[in-house]
């Protein structure tokens, strides 16, 4: 499943301190979901389905998306310049678009020194990724969505990007459901691999 569009939305006043993201996700060909996520700014926030799990066109996806983000806007929230800004799928080339997919990992372990946890599927470990200053820190053994570009042989992400903790689910996906590298990209050798999971 890809995010094909996002927003990264924050209130801030003398009494709360809240964020709100939404999401538009691909999950088969033309057919898309808008979730979102909220609660306060660094806790464990709750999540839930504008599309109440009814796939639809992305059309109307983006006509709810840009509801409900009109409506917070004007509520007083600011939207967030991300590093991640996914391409959005038009009827002449979604089918061609380069997107990002996202995954659950497990937190295997969390860094002494930096905002970053080590991710693992099952038994393998497929890299570190960054918690960003405005989440708060996962606890080891907990369940936490990421979206990468691909994965390399092995498992390793390549790009990961903490999206949220997930309390819903109760298991990590499984390293079959990962997109691979492009075989056309596989000039990368064991060793990139290593280097990057030793990053």
């Amino acid at each position: 499943m890809t995010i094909v569009r996002q927003s990264d939305l924050f209130f801030a006043d003398g009494r709360s301190d809240k964020e709100y993201h939404i999401y538009i996700r691909q999950i088969a060909a033309s057919e898309y979901t808008v979730e979102f996520s909220y609660g306060r700014r660094g806790s464990t926030l709750k999540t839930g389905e504008k599309t109440n799990s009814r796939p639809v066109s992305f059309h109307i996806a983006n006509k709810l998306f840009d509801a409900v983000r009109n409506e917070k806007l004007a509520k007083g929230y600011k939207e967030a310049v991300t590093a991640y800004q996914p391409p959005q799928p038009t009827a002449s080339t979604e089918s061609k678009l380069n997107l990002y997919h996202t995954t659950v990992v497990r937190v295997a372990e969390i860094s002494s020194s930096t905002r970053s946890v080590h991710m693992k599927m099952r038994s393998t470990i497929v890299g570190k990724v960054t918690i960003p200053p405005n989440a708060g820190i996962p606890n080891v053994g907990d369940l936490i969505e990421v979206r990468y570009l691909y994965a390399y042989p092995g498992g390793a992400l390549y790009q990961p990007t903490y999206i949220r903790t997930r309390v819903d689910i109760d298991t990590e996906d499984s390293l079959e459901s990962l997109k691979m590298k492009p075989l056309q990209q596989s000039v990368t050798s064991s060793v990139d691999t290593a280097a990057f999971l030793a990053w």
